[in-house]
C-alpha cells in the first residue's frame, strides 16, 4: 500500500500547515461583518461548513449564529467544551487574559487603531504627517549614506592592499631579472655590434639606395638635346612663306 511505502522510510517529507488559525471550538475570532462588526468572541460549537456558534461575555457579544465569512481567527484560543454556559465562557476567558492580549499584543489590532486615526484626521494633520514623512525618509537616506560610504572606504582600502602586494611581487621578479641579466658575462669569441649606419643596414638586410640614378637622366637630357636640329639665321622663314 501507499501508506505502508510512506511510513516505511523509502520518502519523508517535513509537511506545514500554510493556515496556523483555524476554527475550532474555543477559538478566539474578531468580527470582519455583520451586526457585531469590531469586537472579538469565542466559537462555541460548530453547526456546519458555513456557521458557527459563537459568545463574547466580556466584549458584549450575545450567544448567536455567525458566519464564518464574516470573521477573522485569532492567534488565543480557550479551553470551552461545546455548548458550554455563558457563566463558564466568562471565567475561561478571564483566565486567559484575552482583553490585556488583543489591547498590546495583537498586531492586527495594532493596524485597526492607526487606520480608525488616519481616517479621522484634518486637513491639517494630513499635512503635518506628510512633513514628518520627508524628515523621516531624509533621515533615513543620510544614515544609509554614512554606512555605503564606511563600506566603500573599506572596499578601497582592500583593493589598495592589493595593488601594493602586486606591485611588490612585480619589482621583485624585475628586481631578480635584473640582477640575471647584470651576472651574465659576454663570450671570449663573441663579435662586437656595430653601432654604425652601414653595420645596422648589413644586420637588417636592406640595400642602399642607388647614386647613380641622376648620371642617367644627365645622359638622356644630352641625348635630346643632341636629336633637336640646329635652327640658322638662314632658314627662319616657313615653308609657307616660301611657296609666297
Amino acid at each position: 500500500d501507499l501508506h505502508s511505502f510512506f511510513s516505511g522510510g523509502f520518502l519523508t517529507f517535513n509537511l506545514i500547515m500554510p493556515f496556523q488559525n483555524l476554527i475550532q471550538i474555543g477559538r478566539v475570532a474578531y468580527a470582519t461583518g455583520g451586526q457585531e462588526k469590531g469586537k472579538i468572541f469565542v466559537v462555541v460549537n460548530i453547526l456546519d461548513y458555513n456557521r458557527c456558534l459563537v459568545d463574547g461575555p466580556c466584549s458584549d457579544v450575545r450567544r448567536q449564529v455567525y458566519k464564518f465569512l464574516d470573521m477573522k481567527c485569532l492567534p488565543w484560543t480557550v479551553t470551552v467544551y461545546p455548548g458550554q454556559r455563558t457563566k463558564l465562557v466568562r471565567r475561561a476567558w478571564q483566565e486567559a487574559d484575552i482583553t490585556e492580549k488583543w489591547n498590546t499584543k495583537s498586531m492586527y489590532h495594532a493596524k485597526l487603531v492607526k487606520k480608525e486615526a488616519r481616517a479621522n484626521l484634518t486637513d491639517f494633520d494630513r499635512f503635518v504627517v506628510q512633513r514628518l514623512r520627508k524628515k523621516r525618509n531624509e533621515w533615513v537616506k543620510e544614515s544609509l549614506r554614512r554606512k555605503n560610504r564606511v563600506v566603500l572606504k573599506a572596499k578601497l582600502g582592500v583593493k589598495i592592499a592589493r595593488k601594493k602586494i602586486v606591485n611588490k611581487k612585480n619589482s621583485s621578479i624585475e628586481a631578480k631579472k635584473l640582477k640575471k641579466l647584470e651576472n651574465i658575462k659576454p663570450k671570449k669569441g663573441a663579435k662586437k655590434e656595430k653601432t654604425d649606419a652601414e653595420g645596422a643596414v648589413k644586420k637588417t638586410g636592406e640595400k642602399k639606395p642607388k647614386t647613380g640614378i641622376k648620371k642617367k637622366t644627365d645622359k638622356k637630357e644630352k641625348s635630346a638635346d643632341k636629336k633637336k636640329p640646329k635652327v640658322s639665321g638662314k632658314d627662319t622663314k616657313s615653308k609657307f612663306e616660301k611657296k609666297v
